[in-house]
This record gives structure tokens, C-alpha cells and sequence, in this order.
């Protein structure tokens, strides 16, 4: 990494770029403006890190390669992976991977950021997609980096690359969640109308998840047993009966 040191001198302030090499050297010159020495240190960090990489495998290998040797081991269970590195593959795919840097990737996130969400309709056989006026939400955008950012580091393990450039960039802040609680009214509305259904079981249903603050799964999982209310009420009595009660 760079560092940018501020100097005062009798002529006015410099600024010094500094760059670390590798075997502990470094190389450092200064500038008349601090966006001129972050300018030349990020160039010549640049220049390191090509000639660096291409030491490695991956000036052999394209990305779209990595992601098909990727998918060929994974074991994950989300279904959207592949959609999103598909994406990659056609936005960056034909690249080698020591020349895929912060600048395409944020380039492909700028794509997705202007790409409108889509949603699907119909059955399995006949399912279309349907694309929505609302743009990707930043938690969607996030999740195709970390998609890439999965790949890239499975590179690195592998000896391909030396590091990830998906860990320099920062994720989109995701917005917060909206959070919403039903008024008296509507709780009264809502038993209401489940009292009216033909399932009897679900106004129980409803009224338990009000109440107690489980999800559907574990009130549909639960299991009804009878209990013999007369022992329980005996046992009850004899028990006021030793409290002197």
C-alpha cells in the first residue's frame, strides 16, 4: 500500500509518495499536489502487481475458464450462483486473470446498479421472465460480488493469482429494512377474517404466531397430543391438600 506524507518546506508544502517493494525496499517521490503523488502511487502499485501476477498462472487463464473449474467443485445449495457468474463470464469472461482489475469490476457493478430487477411467471415448463421498472437493490448487487469475489479467491488458492481484487472494493450500503407491526385494528381484522375461513386451523395458527413470535415452520411442525386433564387436576388438589391449603 501507498502512503502520502505531507511535508512543509520553506518553499510551501509537498506531498511524498511513498511505495514499499518486495525484499523490503521502496521507491518515494514527491509532488507539488497530494492528487498527483495518489495518482503516480496508484499507477505504479499497478505496475507491481502485473508484473507480480504474471509470475503466476493465471496470465494463462481466463476468467471464464476459472468460473466453469469453480462451479465443477462447488458444492452450495443457492441456485442463483450460477446466474450471477454467468453474468461475469459474459461482462469479463474472455479476460486473463491477472489482468482483471478494481476498474472492471466496478465497471460491471455500474452495469448491474442501471439493470432493471426481473421476476419470473407461469409454471416450471412454461416459466417467463418478466422485467420490473425498479432497478437492483444493493443487497442484489452485493451478492453478484460476492459471487465473483468467491471465484477470484478460489483462484488464489489455487496459485493462479496472488490476491483478490474484489476485496479492495467496498460493498454497497445496503438500506435498511422496513419494519412493520400490525395495529390493534388490523390484528382484530386480520383474527377476524381467519375465523371466517373454512380451515378451522387457522385462526389457531394465526393467533399462536401473534402471540408467541413463531414462523409458519415450526407452527405447522408442531404435534398435538392429548392430555388427561382429570389427573392433572387431581394431582393439583392433593398438592393443596399437603400445603395445608
Amino acid at each position: 500500500m501507498a502512503t502520502i506524507r505531507k511535508i512543509q518546506n520553506k518553499s510551501g508544502i509537498s506531498y511524498k509518495a511513498i511505495i514499499k517493494l518486495p525484499f523490503g525496499k521502496q521507491k518515494s517521490k514527491n509532488f507539488s499536489q497530494k492528487k498527483l503523488a495518489q495518482e503516480w502511487a496508484k499507477r505504479l502499485e499497478l505496475d507491481i502487481e502485473k508484473t507480480e501476477a504474471y509470475l503466476l498462472q493465471g496470465n494463462k487463464i481466463q476468467l471464464q475458464d476459472l468460473i466453469v473449474e469453480y462451479l465443477e467443485q462447488w458444492e452450495g445449495k443457492d441456485a442463483s450462483m450460477v446466474q450471477r457468474l454467468a453474468f461475469w463470464s459474459k461482462h469479463i469472461g474472455t479476460k486473463l486473470l491477472v489482468d482483471i482489475s478494481t476498474l472492471h469490476i466496478r465497471n460491471g457493478l455500474d452495469v448491474l446498479s442501471k439493470t432493471n430487477a426481473c421476476k419470473y411467471s407461469g409454471s416450471n415448463k412454461t416459466k417467463k421472465t418478466v422485467f420490473t421498472s425498479k432497478k437492483l437493490s444493493h443487497s442484489t448487487i452485493n451478492r453478484y460480488k460476492a459471487a465473483l469475489s468467491s471465484v477470484l479467491s478460489y483462484g488464489v488458492d489455487k496459485g493462479y493469482i496472488d490476491i483478490n481484487p474484489c476485496h479492495r472494493i467496498k460493498s454497497y450500503k445496503a438500506s435498511k429494512p422496513r419494519l412493520r407491526y400490525l395495529n390493534t385494528e388490523e390484528i382484530t381484522r386480520l383474527l377476524a377474517s381467519c375465523q371466517a375461513s373454512e380451515w378451522s386451523k387457522l385462526y389457531l395458527l394465526v393467533l399462536m404466531a401473534l402471540t408467541s413470535g413463531a414462523r409458519k415452520g415450526e407452527l405447522l411442525g408442531l404435534k398435538w397430543c392429548d392430555i388427561d386433564y382429570t389427573h392433572n387436576f387431581a394431582y393439583l388438589e392433593n398438592t393443596k391438600i399437603m400445603r395445608g391449603e
